[in-house]
């Protein structure tokens, strides 16, 4: 009788575990008990791992990988970083368009997102997969509850709250506080900057510049002009620069990695948000804060994903998140007392947010940088 029962059990847990993996995507099945959800888990742990796609980053990989791993032991995180968002969003579009892609979650890059792959079908809802306390409005900081990208309120759903310092300048640079201040010629050829044709901190800059009061158009005619701006890929590489004097002027650098020159000698400093007509402005934006779907179904890690993508939302994801980035975040109940001042918003600053479907629009996007191209090359 025993022996029958411990079969029967078994057999009943094999048929639980198989409804959890058959079933992932309904929004009912999000509707959740801590006794369903731990079969959800056990699922996931048979499945093994879940495949992350990101940017490169020790800091990152402490993030997306090592805390989660600690958090769930027996799901792994295989991780691919590549150099940087476009060439893994390239990637992506290659092997989705022949039939080989296999992943199950993107980290960053919830602008690409929305400009290149909704418009192509290629990113499918993540909401279905959130647990409700994940969904409930008082989980979040943002008014009105999740800090959702997207108008569907579906599909792109930021975590962290980001704020660049606009302005890091070489140490003997003095006299750099507005926005005006940048246009002067001592500061051709100086000032550097990732690039804003592709996705990614550059872009985001030149879309605040268009968008901003009292700078718009005209402002970007005088800002890029004659080829004035240098552009490079590679955070740290643009942080040397500046501290080299190779360039004066460093626009929208990452703070940890102008800290981490400092430590060492780094002959460079924080000017923080510029001013227009005497007013200091920023932006904010989502980062490594955010996660998105490949629109692959099923995905090779149903439930793995759903485990990842409800820890990487909750207080305990966003906390690993704020340790390991410096970065602010969205959600409620996260200590923030070790971020520095630079890496969340500042008192007496208007910042906008960019994180707005109607400005991540695909033909707003083509559109300045059509405009961009053609300033820079004197059209």
């Amino acid at each position: 009788m025993e022996a029958i029962k411990a079969r029967l059990k078994a057999g009943m847990m094999a048929v639980a575990l198989g409804l959890a993996v058959l079933a992932p995507w309904s929004l009912a099945t999000a509707q959740q008990s801590d006794g369903d959800w731990n079969q959800v888990v056990a699922a996931a742990k048979q499945e093994g791992k879940v495949i992350v796609w990101g940017e490169a980053g020790d800091s990152r990989t402490a993030f997306w990988k090592d805390a989660f791993e600690k958090a769930y032991p027996g799901i792994k995180v295989e991780l691919f970083q590549a150099p940087l968002n476009s060439q893994r969003d390239n990637r992506y579009a290659e092997e989705y368009k022949a039939g080989i892609f296999k992943a199950d979650v993107f980290v960053t890059g919830g602008a690409s997102a929305l400009t290149r792959f909704m418009p192509a079908n290629m990113v499918q809802p993540i909401k279905p997969l959130l647990r409700p306390d994940i969904l409930d409005p008082a989980h979040w900081t943002t008014k009105g509850g999740p800090a959702w990208i997207d108008k569907q309120h579906q599909y792109v759903l930021v975590g962290d709250a980001l704020t660049y310092p606009t302005a890091t300048v070489n140490a003997k640079v003095t006299d750099l506080n507005s926005y005006e201040d940048l246009l002067s010629p001592k500061y051709d050829g100086k000032i550097v900057m990732a690039d804003p044709f592709k996705s990614g901190s550059g872009f985001a800059f030149v879309l605040f510049l268009l968008q901003e009061h009292g700078l718009g158009p005209d402002y970007i005619r005088k800002f890029f002009k004659n080829k004035r701006i240098v552009f490079n890929d590679d955070d740290r590489t643009l942080v040397d620069w500046v501290s080299s004097g190779r360039a004066l002027v460093g626009l929208n650098l990452r703070p940890q990695d102008v800290t981490s020159l400092q430590e060492i000698g780094g002959k460079l400093k924080i000017v923080g948000p510029l001013t227009v007509s005497g007013q200091k402005v920023g932006f904010t934006i989502g980062s490594d804060g955010v996660i998105w779907l490949p629109a692959i179904r099923p995905l090779p890690h149903p439930n793995a994903t759903r485990v990842y993508v409800n820890w990487f939302y909750s207080v305990a994801g966003q906390q690993a998140m704020v340790n390991s980035l410096d970065i602010g975040t969205n959600v409620a109940g996260v200590d923030l007392s070790k971020v520095s001042k630079w890496s969340q918003p500042l008192q007496g600053v208007n910042y906008m947010n960019l994180m707005q479907e109607d400005l991540l629009k695909p033909d707003v996007a083509a559109s300045l940088r059509k405009f961009i191209a053609q300033v820079m090359t004197g059209n």
